[in-house]
């Protein structure tokens, strides 16, 4: 927690979940020293036999297992889990824990499984939109009509918001700072007009410093994926599990109307 993002930290941790119920099963590794390099190909096993999640995430018990899980989590899955354990293991040598690190050496998995990104078209979208509760609806708008990541867009305050020179400042906080450095984003007719709305009915209500907040006023805490794949289930839309989708459908819809990658 004193090195990286909390969005960070919390997979690190779900790879130490991981990796202490494989331990479960290995009783004679009770010391981190004890972990070798045969241990971590016998977790990469592990992991390849562990029914899970859509999201990766494994099945809690045998009756979880259904249409939508799967056996075994993904090769470049597996990867960044025996990469966060050689990140982890690396701080346990710093401390004085071990000698050398266990998984210097172990073979990465070839990444062949992995699917090509998923983007909606024009009619998913406006099915998306329709489909989306009134206090959703501006969320998912803004995703889809900018391009920005889900932690920007929790973070963003109005003071990011320019809309006479139509633009959305990117820029780090006190508690916060982007994955790739500062940036503007350009707001469009359709932006700007849901903006100068949300900027009214705050200004008379809320009075919040967040573009997105809570009821209270405060940074948003609304769990946006897990709302997202209800929204998408409902509305019938098919592989829609993650917030990542409308910035990918952002871009993709840019580029198929001729705009430069770069841009």
């Amino acid at each position: 927690r004193a090195n990286h993002q909390p969005r960070t930290t919390a997979r690190y941790r779900a790879v130490i979940d991981h990796f202490r119920t494989f331990l479960q099963g290995h009783p004679s590794v009770t010391f981190v020293s004890e972990v070798t390099p045969e241990v971590i190909d016998r977790y990469k096993v592990f992991r390849k036999d562990a029914w899970v999640n859509p999201n990766g995430q494994p099945v809690e018990s045998e009756d979880d297992v259904n249409g939508h899980t799967r056996k075994g989590a993904r090769a470049h899955t597996i990867n960044f889990e025996v990469g966060a354990l050689r990140t982890i293991l690396n701080l346990a040598i710093k401390w004085g824990y071990m000698k050398d690190n266990p998984t210097k050496g172990v073979t990465k998995l070839k990444v062949n499984d992995s699917k090509p990104p998923r983007f909606l078209t024009e009619e998913e979208v406006r099915i998306l939109l329709d489909a989306c509760p009134e206090e959703l609806y501006p969320i998912y708008f803004t995703f889809l009509n900018t391009g920005m990541r889900k932690a920007e867009l929790e973070n963003l305050e109005w003071s990011d918001v320019d809309l006479k020179r139509r633009k959305l400042r990117i820029r780090r906080k006190e508690d916060w700072q982007p994955k790739t450095g500062e940036r503007d984003i350009p707001i469009n007719d359709a932006l700007l007009n849901l903006l100068t709305e949300l900027k009214q009915k705050n200004e008379t209500s809320l009075k919040s410093s967040y573009v997105f907040c809570g009821p209270d006023g405060k940074k948003i805490k609304t769990k946006l994926r897990e709302k997202l794949i209800q929204i998408a289930k409902q509305a019938g839309i098919k592989d829609l599990t993650r917030v990542h989708t409308l910035r990918h459908t952002f871009a993709s819809h840019l580029v198929m109307k001729g705009v430069d990658l770069p841009t």
